[in-house]
């Protein structure tokens, strides 16, 4: 980073280090478990109006029951689009209209889906974790930069980077806790 204090440096990696959580929580909503979650279907993309939206743009979707979706569109007009759009999704449902609402039935996971679940659960974890640890690796650089340009003391660059290190651990255990959270969602 050209022309960045250590302090900057510090600031811009746990930031980006935060965003690499946040993605990661973002991206467990579509992990399947054995209930219904809105956030399963939210992100569909619907071909609509002659583009492509989010479903949650084009509809209202709640969740009533432990097992059950339910999917409002706004526009009558699209609740074709909206079962196809769910029926094209790797979820493994099987979305049900009665031309106003589509109602998403959420089957329990086999345990071979749960187990396959679990391994997509681990691989999105680590490649969190190894996103965070890019983080670290990237700001060390800077530091390394800032001492031997002469604009940043020694013991300062050591205290940067075990601060550095303090933010890849919790960020990691936000990860595992995270994940094992999930998990457990998954195997019930």
């Amino acid at each position: 980073m050209p022309d960045m204090t250590l302090a900057e440096v510090l600031e811009d990696s746990e930031l980006r280090m935060m965003q690499s959580v946040d993605v990661f929580r973002e991206g467990l909503a579509v992990v399947r478990t054995g209930r219904a979650s809105t956030g399963l279907v939210e992100n569909l993309q619907v071909e609509c109006y002659g583009g492509v939206s989010p479903l949650k743009q084009v509809a209202g979707v709640a969740a009533p029951e432990p097992r059950m979706l339910l999917v409002r569109p706004y526009d009558p007009g699209i609740v074709n689009a909206v079962v196809r759009a769910i029926e094209l999704s790797d979820l493994g449902v099987n979305p049900q209209s009665d031309g106003k609402v589509v109602r998403v039935p959420i089957p329990p996971l086999s345990e071979e889906l749960r187990k396959k679940m679990v391994k997509l659960l681990k691989e999105k974890a680590e490649q969190a974790r190894v996103a965070v640890r890019n983080v670290r690796r990237s700001a060390i650089k800077d530091v390394d930069k800032l001492k031997k340009d002469g604009k940043a003391p020694e013991d300062d660059c050591n205290r940067a980077k075990d601060r550095l290190q303090e933010l890849v651990k919790n960020s990691e255990d936000e990860i595992n806790k995270l994940e094992e959270t999930k998990t457990r969602e998954i195997m019930e």
